[in-house]
């Protein structure tokens, strides 16, 4: 973990073994994805988990690595962080779900299932949760973004079939800082 300044030069640098007995191996970790939580970074890993890690203290306070059915986690590509959930995207291999976990470490619940039709994920890429909760992932190898409710149930899609939107690529979705109902696709 490298700590950089705003200028560009890196003012901290340590390793921090993370207990994985993955087929990485003991103490391996390849993050794939980062986001900060109240200091605390959130890491999602190629070998499938979830981790809170203190970089100060360079201790772990949780990790996760099985879904809500009890099925290990796939490589975790992205996250969004609003209130007390946590949602992680696992869109590799047959599984395609997204996970809402509380800042605490527990798995509330997962959603979505493989497929092609809404409600279901094929290569979820980036997400966002809404002010009331509701969740927003884009799918880029389904050219969309759908929109979940609280407990993981589709309530609709944006489709990026035309020439303004190409949600093919999208890389990340993120709230507007002056208007909580708008939301951006990168």
């Amino acid at each position: 973990i490298a700590a950089v300044n705003d200028k560009g030069h890196i003012i901290n640098s340590s390793s921090i073994e993370i207990p994985d007995s993955s087929s990485e191996g003991e103490g391996s970790l390849t993050p794939l994805s980062l986001v900060e939580l109240d200091g605390d970074l959130i890491v999602g890993c190629r070998s499938g988990c979830v981790l809170r890690i203190n970089p100060e203290t360079k201790n772990i306070v949780w990790h996760v690595t099985t879904d809500a059915d009890g099925e290990p986690l796939h490589p975790i590509t992205g996250f969004s962080v609003q209130g007390s959930d946590i949602l992680a995207l696992d869109p590799l291999g047959s599984v395609n779900k997204a996970h809402v976990i509380k800042q605490s470490g527990e798995l509330q619940f997962s959603f979505g299932k493989p497929g092609t039709h809404a409600g279901k994920l094929y290569y979820n890429k980036a997400a966002a949760i809404t002010s009331s909760g509701r969740f927003l992932v884009a799918d880029t190898a389904l050219d969309v973004v759908q929109l979940f409710d609280t407990d993981g149930i589709s309530l609709g899609v944006v489709s990026g079939e035309n020439d303004i939107l190409h949600l093919d690529q999208a890389i990340a979705i993120r709230q507007s800082p002056t208007d909580p109902e708008i939301f951006y696709v990168l």
